[in-house]
């Protein structure tokens, strides 16, 4: 099910048809930040998606992997309370927490458009999830072992923005710092 959104009003935080009040504003920042990721990895190419720094670093398309990881992982603890990725789901979804360099340097050899599907595809499962709760379900409150402290379900998809935000930082240092041809 596609999600229809006003692309001139990307630009506005507020009100979105079909999400409540709030709800609308936290989508209006996820598809904002989504945008400027997607902008800061456009038009490279696969050999500059792949490109590693130096051994420690992450490649872009590791990155934008990563964000779509964890869009999943938080998919799964948040709309279906399992804390992990079933079998299936590990198979594609495991290499892009990056806790694994071997399984992490696997993520190379995709055109950009590949990366921009499967952020696609994974935002617009979290959009139509959210489009089923309302703003009670958000602020709602509770401890999390992970955090160590009380969180919401709103600081649950903030943090999800939050990282996806950091790690655009990182690829816009990574993209001026690619080779020239």
């Amino acid at each position: 099910m596609a999600l229809n959104f006003d692309d001139t009003r990307l630009c506005v935080i507020g009100d979105i048809d079909g999400f409540t009040p709030a709800i609308s504003s936290l989508v209006s920042m996820m598809r904002y930040a989504r945008k400027t990721t997607l902008d800061a990895a456009k038009n490279l190419s696969v050999e500059q998606l792949d490109y590693l720094h130096d051994k420690q670093s992450n490649s872009i398309a590791m990155l934008l992997f990563h964000i779509a990881a964890v869009d999943k992982l938080y998919q799964n603890a948040i709309f279906e309370g399992r804390i992990n990725f079933n079998a299936e789901e590990s198979a594609l979804w495991q290499k892009g927490l990056l806790e694994n360099r071997d399984e992490a340097l696997k993520i190379r050899g995709n055109a950009f458009n590949y990366y921009k599907e499967l952020l696609a595809d994974v935002r617009e499962k979290t959009f139509v999830q959210l489009q089923e709760k309302d703003d009670d379900w958000l602020k709602k409150e509770f401890y999390d072992d992970m955090f160590k402290c009380t969180v919401n379900n709103w600081f649950y998809w903030f943090h999800v923005c939050e990282d996806e935000i950091n790690h655009r930082g990182q690829i816009s240092w990574l993209k001026k710092r690619l080779p020239k041809k």
